[in-house]
């Protein structure tokens, strides 16, 4: 996960070969739109943003929670937050049992 967190970070500084936007897999939404739409991509980036954007979802779909866990970084900085957390408090924080009914409906299932 550290790897994966590691190249984020070098590209979105500028230090890779292409523009960080080469690699956003979300850009892959635009640019599937833009081909149901129009009829063609709308940046020159367009066929490896959507491919991005499939091998993220294929991936997230066939690895579950270890996707959050591993390869996402914002799952890692989850539980790097959480693990923090942990040693802060030494006590976990109640949240009122009103509130986290609503909570509930937020989170999705598992």
């Amino acid at each position: 996960m550290a790897s994966v967190l590691a190249s984020v970070v070098y590209l979105a500084l500028g230090y890779g070969s292409r523009s960080f936007e080469a690699y956003c897999p979300f850009g892959g939404v635009e640019s599937l739109w833009g081909l149901l739409t129009a009829g063609e991509f709308s940046c020159a980036l367009g066929p490896l943003n959507l491919s991005l954007m499939v091998a993220v979802l294929t991936l997230a779909l066939v690895a579950k929670k270890a996707f959050c866990g591993w390869v996402c970084p914002i799952g890692f900085l989850g539980e790097l937050a959480a693990r923090l957390g942990g040693r802060v408090w030494k006590r976990r924080p109640l949240v009122p049992s009103k509130a986290d009914s609503r909570l509930k409906l937020l989170r999705m299932s598992s």
